[in-house]
């Protein structure tokens, strides 16, 4: 999206605010149990994990902690004490990061995916969850267009050009909306 259409930081945030996205709603926690399920091969208990854009009701991190896995909270708006530019020492990275539902919403997706790669230890994964478009015909037709906070649209070729650009390679992928990455 042109950066002009770009919503505000006041406006983004009362976007995200009216989301009712609750540990209560099962319709929800089974929608994210679509990233939580295939990462489930790659991540171990001992491992540590990030809900990077988790929103204000961290629920994709309580539900893993629910299962015994660690994983840390950020959001800008609503979790922002995560140090994102100190990583030099590993034991400010992550062996895995859960990003769902957050990389239509960033603004510099190429920042954005710079500071997920440094939060990430060698090897480290990577789970995506963004819908993609498939149809640049329907694509003004597509409910996903219609959130002013959605400003970033992606295609199974992003997803392979992300790969290239930032090291990571793909071990997973629904081919529509969950990817997970490795970095190589």
């Amino acid at each position: 999206m042109d950066q002009k259409h770009f919503p505000c930081k006041k406006e983004e945030k009362e976007r995200y605010e009216q989301h009712n996205n609750g540990a209560d709603d099962l319709g929800y926690v089974n929608f994210l149990y679509r990233s939580i399920n295939p990462a489930l091969k790659y991540i171990q208990k001992e491992m540590r994990g990030l809900d990077y854009g988790c929103g204000p009701g961290p629920v994709l991190a309580s539900t893993l902690e629910n299962r015994g896995y660690h994983c840390d909270k950020y959001d800008p708006y609503f979790f922002p004490d995560l140090k994102l530019n100190d990583n030099t020492d590993s034991q400010n990275q992550y062996d895995y990061i859960f990003s769902t539902e957050v990389f239509e919403h960033m603004f510099n997706p190429a920042e954005e995916m710079r500071k997920l790669r440094s939060l990430l230890r060698s090897g480290g994964i990577l789970i995506i969850m963004t819908e993609l478009w498939n149809n640049i015909e329907r694509f003004s037709k597509w409910y996903y267009v219609n959130d002013i906070s959605h400003v970033c649209f992606y295609h199974i070729d992003t997803i392979k050009y992300i790969c290239k650009k930032f090291g990571f390679e793909q071990i997973y992928s629904d081919e529509k909306r969950v990817f997970i990455l490795r970095i190589v």
